[in-house]
């Protein structure tokens, strides 16, 4: 019996071992979604070019143009935002700031236009509101709630909605954080334990770090397993 190989199959073939052969120049599917764990190319434009840019606030990249390289953990993004914050070289320019939400499709490229500045001052000691900043706070890590033990043995859940301040470096304001509203009374203690000990990333008015009241939603739930 002869088996007779079309030339698309070849082709297909073909392309299918120069993706295991080199996986890199295959990541990018135009379409996605991108392979899981897989690298990602991100570049990094400025205009005008030669600007310095920093990730997550304290690690330095180099100055645009530049190309990049991130670790996907999953077939959007990453397991946590990623901030890139592009600082002025000059009087002209004023701060830009970018977060990449792990919760969305990364892009190719991030542009940066540093003349594009507020039209106002923003004053230091400003608290905004979520809805009113150009990129609100993203948190990057919290411990787990403290479950109280008298309501999780009578089997009650709930949540309670903190509320609370985020400074320019990401973390909760002493002081600031207060319970909204609470279906227990006693799930407002823990949740404020976990609003205080949370780190975020610092919301940005058109580039520039500010002061941001956000709420945030803590969920008390009992897993019971298979039935």
């Amino acid at each position: 019996m002869t088996t007779t190989v079309r030339p698309s199959s070849v082709a297909a073939l073909v392309a299918a071992l120069a993706r295991m052969a080199n996986p890199a120049a295959a990541q990018d599917t135009p379409g996605g979604p991108y392979p899981i764990n897989t690298p990602k190319r991100l570049v990094i434009l400025s205009e005008p070019a030669g600007v310095r840019v920093v990730r997550d606030g304290t690690h330095a990249l180099g100055s645009t143009p530049l190309a990049i390289t991130l670790q996907r953990s999953g077939a959007r993004g990453f397991a946590a935002p990623v901030m890139f914050e592009a600082l002025p070289a000059d009087s002209t320019q004023c701060a830009q700031a970018r977060v990449l939400d792990n919760r969305q499709f990364t892009p190719d490229t991030i542009q940066f236009f540093m003349r594009v500045c507020p039209p106002a001052p923003i004053r230091p000691d400003s608290v905004y509101a979520s809805a009113d900043v150009t990129d609100p706070p993203m948190r990057t890590s919290s411990p787990p709630a403290r479950y109280p033990n008298h309501l999780r043995l009578r089997g009650i859940e709930g949540r309670a909605v903190v509320e609370f301040v985020v400074d320019t470096v990401g973390r909760v304001e002493r002081g600031s954080a207060r319970v909204r509203s609470a279906s227990h009374p006693d799930f407002g203690p823990p949740a404020l334990e976990v609003a205080r000990a949370s780190l975020y990333f610092p919301g940005h008015l058109d580039g520039r770090r500010v002061r941001v009241r956000v709420q945030m939603p803590i969920d008390f739930g009992i897993w019971r397993g298979e039935p």
